[in-house]
């Protein structure tokens, strides 16, 4: 599998998810199932295609179940040939560029994070080991550690921001942030990834407000202390108390429990993620195995052939000219590369007793393109010293597998 397939199956996934999820799920107040289907969404979005890869090129024996082995030649490797930089590798390049700009970007956020947690004190309120921060920022919280700004809060409202940033270290949402962030940097060119990572900041903190405003002592408190919470900054990888998308929060909080009926429109996401499964398994090309490929010639009838013989046949210069001569003609056909295809091609030929090479055939096949590649180079060949059994010239046949791999 080359980048571009990759990225084209995965943020497709992801595009037909946040319009699946905004169409269906982000409507009722499930808060639970929204978490579900967009983090198992996206896992799912990001690991699909790799599902039909993971095998990798076939190994060990290519030949047929069950076929007479004959005189097998040394494997060659056939690769895309080199050329000057064309489109393709420019847009692998900016692509390369945005990825690693987001990977140092979010490395940068970690460090800074634990530079901050390093300059901070400890405290203990309400029972609940905090860190207070040195400057005024929003209270926020990073896996099991909730840091508290240095602000003069009421008793209720300091109640409701530890209540709100112990939800959030209690279900774990550092790591659907992660998720969001990860699935940036892969994605940053897919304008549905920035939209999902919102959307899983937006639910971890409609699911800590679910079951912060369960300990307030009224919810219409609780809201008001989110509107007081909006001043300072927050850690751009923690969960924060206030300022992230306060008046879907709020409106969340004021809405009717959503009917049961409508936790089936989930069941939808089964099939889709069966139907996308399909589509990555259709996508790779599966080698089969047939008696003849299209450019190959008919056998013409001929005498004993030989699996092996006293002399076995000489290609002019030795095997090192021959892998030579095939690595020279044999190309890449760009078809196959368009359609990401690599893998093994078995051939088998005959080197008649005047030593040419004769009765080219694909024993295993991978693609029409990459089958008439080899039999043309096989027609290619030149005289052979013929194989010799008890002092006559004679038939002998020869297996040659290539593989095309993709760099």
């Amino acid at each position: 599998m080359n980048l571009a397939t990759y990225l084209i199956g995965s943020q497709l996934a992801i595009a037909v998810l946040y319009i699946m999820y905004k169409a269906w799920w982000g409507r009722d107040t499930f808060l639970s199932l929204h978490r579900g289907v967009i983090a198992t969404g996206l896992i799912f979005a990001l690991t699909y295609p790799l599902l039909p890869y993971l095998p990798g090129l076939p190994t060990g024996n290519l030949l047929p179940t069950g076929s007479k082995l004959p005189a097998m030649l040394a494997t060659i490797t056939v690769t895309p040939h080199s050329e000057a930089a064309t489109l393709s590798d420019v847009l692998a390049g900016v692509y390369w560029a945005g990825a690693a700009t987001g990977m140092v970007w979010l490395s940068a956020r970690l460090f800074s994070l634990l530079y901050l947690r390093r300059r901070c004190r400890t405290a203990v309120i309400e029972g609940t080991q905090l860190l207070i921060l040195p400057s005024g920022k929003s209270p926020f919280s990073f896996f099991k550690t909730i840091f508290i700004p240095p602000v003069d809060y009421s008793p209720e409202m300091l109640h409701h921001i530890i209540c709100h940033e112990k939800a959030h270290v209690a279900q774990g949402h550092t790591c659907d942030i992660l998720l969001g962030e990860i699935a940036l940097v892969i994605g940053w060119f897919n304008p549905f990834v920035w939209l999902l990572r919102n959307e899983i900041r937006l639910y971890t903190e409609q699911l800590a407000d679910a079951a912060a405003i369960k300990a307030a002592t009224s919810a219409r408190e609780y809201q008001l202390h989110l509107l007081q919470a909006t001043t300072g900054s927050k850690h751009p990888l923690g969960p924060a108390f206030g300022k992230q998308s306060l008046p879907a929060r709020i409106k969340m909080l004021n809405r009717n429990t959503s009917p049961c009926y409508r936790k089936l429109y989930y069941i939808i996401a089964l099939p889709l993620a069966a139907l996308l499964i399909m589509g990555a398994q259709a996508c790779k090309k599966q080698p089969s195995e047939r008696p003849q490929s299209a450019g190959e010639i008919p056998p013409p009838a001929v005498e004993t052939i030989y699996d092996t013989c006293e002399t076995m046949p000489q290609f002019p210069g030795g095997e090192k000219a021959m892998m030579e001569f095939i690595a020279t003609h044999l190309k890449y056909p760009q078809q196959a590369v368009k359609e990401n295809i690599q893998g093994a091609v078995l051939a088998e030929f005959v080197i008649d007793a005047e030593g040419k090479a004769i009765q080219p055939r694909i024993i295993r096949s991978l693609s029409p393109e990459c089958d008439r590649e080899v039999i043309r180079v096989i027609n290619l060949m030149p005289a052979w010293t013929p194989g010799q059994q008890e002092g006559k010239a004679v038939n002998v046949k020869f297996t040659i597998p290539i593989m095309y791999r993709l760099q």
